[in-house]
């Protein structure tokens, strides 16, 4: 399910007032939906849109881990790629960088990865370990 039929669907279920705000916490992020059963009035879900409305996306999201589109706030790109670069630094989960941005979770993995115009197939950096790819990189460099 694409962005916009994600938002189509949650606007039916739970109206353009809950699914703003919805979005608004936790939109760009890739959240797990549990089944009805074990939904209780305390979950994050309920929390943000309220039991019922977090009911009936759990009836129709059980068990599926799903990618919100954006919330309606957007930011300065230069700000929040910079943003991105320092939370990654101070060791932030992604999706605790989507909370703090509003970008999307699949934007924040691709600006963490960026190194010298690569990408790096790895979401963390250890300073102990070598770069698996550098000997392909440096034949690539010289070609």
């Amino acid at each position: 399910m694409g962005g916009g039929e994600t938002l189509t669907a949650l606007v039916e279920m739970i109206g353009l007032e809950k699914t703003l705000f919805f979005l608004s916490k936790r939109g760009g992020e890739c959240v797990y939906f549990p089944s009805p059963e074990n939904l209780s009035p305390d979950h994050w879900l309920s929390i943000i849109v309220g039991f019922d409305a977090a009911m009936r996306l759990c009836e129709v999201f059980q068990g599926q881990k799903v990618a919100l589109p954006l919330g309606p706030e957007t930011g300065n790109r230069s700000t929040l790629q910079k943003a991105v670069q320092e939370s990654t630094a101070a060791g932030a989960s992604v999706n605790e960088i989507v909370r703090a941005t509003g970008l999307h979770s699949s934007t924040v993995r691709r600006i963490r990865n960026r190194r010298t115009g690569r990408t790096v197939f790895t979401t963390r950096t250890d300073p102990r370990q070598q770069n698996l790819f550098a000997d392909l990189y440096d034949r690539h460099d010289k070609e």
